[in-house]
């Protein structure tokens, strides 16, 4: 089951309420489906690849906020925020680290945030 970072200040039943809704939610496809039944269809708004495991997936919630669905590159959902507002790549990456992510050391291209010590790209 999935985490809840609370940073649009819900109270605490919405919050629950919240909890109810993506508990069930352990894969991005569940969370794409669950988007698609919403009275409002939510839609993906944008995906940030972290690193070659870290995906952070951003959709519309209600009353502008948004969550971002903190994913593996195998789909599984490991933590939900919610926002008052579409939060910043540059957000959700300091979120990631106040909470003791770290990126791993890789020997590929950089895609996302992780270092990246090659130093010749051949095209």
């Amino acid at each position: 089951m999935p985490t809840l970072a609370n940073h649009a200040n819900l109270t605490d039943a919405q919050a629950h309420k919240l909890v109810e809704q993506v508990r069930p939610l352990a894969t991005l496809d569940e969370v794409i489906r669950w988007g698609q039944r919403q009275p409002t269809e939510r839609m993906i708004l944008e995906i940030l690849v972290q690193d070659e495991r870290c995906h952070d997936v951003v959709m519309e919630w209600e009353l502008g906020k948004h969550l971002v669905f903190d994913t593996t590159c195998l789909g599984a959902v490991t933590t939900v925020s919610v926002w008052d507002y579409r939060p910043s790549p540059e957000e959700i990456l300091q979120m990631r680290v106040v909470s003791g992510w770290k990126p791993p050391t890789t020997s590929t291209v950089d895609r996302g945030h992780a270092p990246c010590p090659v130093t010749e790209l051949e095209l």
